[in-house]
Parts: C-alpha cells; structure tokens; sequence
C-alpha cells in the first residue's frame, strides 16, 4: 500500500465579495419546505427502479434541523437504473464555460460512497457535474467545483446525489452557486521556505490531515481508492505523539468492487 499526498486547491480571485453575488440555484436545499405535509420536501424526488426498496423523507435532526432522509431497505444491481437516488428536476440551469460551486452536509449509515451530477435528462449527458464523496455517520461539509459544459435549460435538468447499495443518507443545505472571476489552480497547500520539512502533516499530529490514498492497479472506471485508509495511532509514535496505521494483512486489505460490464472482486494491495 503506497500513500501519497495530493491535494488540489480552487482559487477564487473576484475582488467582491461572493456573498454579494451569489446566486441559489437548488430549490428548497434547507429542506424546509414541505407546503402539502406529505414528508417529502418540496422540490424533490427519488429515482430508480421499482423494485427497489427507498424512501425519501423531511426528518428532524438534533443538531441540524430538518434534513432530508434517504434509506434503502432493498436494493437490486444490474440495470442502468439500479440507484438510490435524491433527485431535483427541471429547476437547475447553468450556463457553459461558468465556475459553479456545489456545496451540502452529509451523513451516512452503510452507505461508502455517494455520487453527485448534473445532468441533461433529454439526452442524458453531464452538464460538468461529476463528483463523488464518502459521507460518514458524523455530519462532514462537502464542497465540489466545476465549469459547465453546455447550456443547460431548467426544464432539462436532473440535479442527483445516489448510491448504489443499502443504508441511509442524511443531507443538508445543498447550494449551488455561480463563481465570477474563479479559475483553476494547482498550487503547494503551504508555502516553504526552502528548510524543514516540506511535508506538512508528516508526523500526523492533525490526523489525516492532507492525506490520501492511491493505487495504481485498481482497474474499471473509477481507478481511485478515494479515501484515506487506515487510522491515526497514539501508542507508537517516532515523533510527536501520533504516527498513521495501515494494516496490511491479507484479511484486513480494502475491496474493491466494480459492475459494469463485468463483475469485479479483488483487494487492494498496492
């Protein structure tokens, strides 16, 4: 198992202030509306096919408030439409060459990954929207940038975060915004001055804290471990009072697992 760090940073450089500018595209992304009292906040849908087991629902949250929850007690793989899907229809317009930001609170219970999209519903093509994001039961903001591809109309329009299993997803206040004046840049996270460590983190007192993994020989679409794996130790240290575990016994390697067109099952071991 090798890590690496990575790390890339989007700079925003309009000289106003956003808030001044920003512009909500998602309808009812607080989830507080609910206008008929059926449960189900305004504005939003499941997708998927019918025999699978989901329900969308307004909860209240102790430490958030009213969220949107969205549990999957069946779930049945095999067709383009095998998705536990919270979904906003016809509403989200972006326009091409625009920097958008996306950002929510998530929390999950047997859910490992989460996939976000914009997409064109009548010709089923993304708008730029691509994303995924590993929720865990604790509430964790998550935050995506993107440039829009085309010009994409309300009226043909699916905003979607799904997975593809059983479990629970809680999310909260989702916005989408337009980012005047934002570029691209892949820059260090930190300054150096040419001595020292140039490592920041490197003896993990902040945890995993600029962290991540990769592998090279993970095969299908996705090619990416997406997360940190192992767990901070505060009994063996060299230096300072924390030092990163992995454990790499075969019993204990990460799975990985992929569908399309073929099925695949095999540890991660590099």
């Amino acid at each position: 198992m090798r890590l690496w760090v990575w790390g890339w940073t989007m700079v925003w450089l309009s000289a106003l202030a956003f808030g001044a500018m920003a512009e909500a595209l998602i309808f009812n992304g607080s989830f507080q509306q609910d206008a008929d009292g059926d449960g189900v906040p305004d504005g939003w849908t499941t997708a998927g096919r019918r025999d699978i087991q989901q329900e969308l629902r307004r909860v209240q949250d102790p430490q958030r408030g009213w969220v949107v929850e969205l549990r999957c007690t069946r779930f049945v793989a095999g067709t383009p439409d095998s998705h536990v899907m919270l979904a906003q229809v016809d509403r989200v317009g972006v326009q091409r060459g625009q920097w958008y930001r996306l950002r929510l609170w998530a929390r999950s219970e047997g859910v490992t990954g989460v996939n976000v999209a914009l997409v064109n519903r009548k010709v089923w093509a993304s708008a730029g929207l691509e994303d995924s994001f590993s929720p865990e039961e604790r509430w964790q903001p998550f935050e995506f940038f993107f440039q829009a591809t085309q010009d994409l109309k309300p009226e043909e329009s699916r905003f979607q975060i799904w997975f593809t299993s059983t479990g629970t997803l809680w999310v909260d206040d989702v916005e989408l915004e337009p980012m005047p004046g934002f570029r691209r840049q892949w820059q260090p996270a930190l300054p150096w001055e040419g001595k020292g460590n140039a490592l920041p983190n490197s003896s993990f007192e902040c945890g995993g804290a600029g962290w991540g993994c990769w592998s090279p020989d993970i095969p299908g679409w996705g090619g990416q471990v997406y997360r940190l794996l192992g767990q901070a130790d505060e009994q063996r240290a060299f230096h300072g009072q924390r030092s990163w575990r992995l454990s790499l016994e075969p019993e204990a390697l990460p799975v990985f697992y992929f569908d399309y067109f073929d099925p695949l099952e095999r540890p991660v071991k590099a």
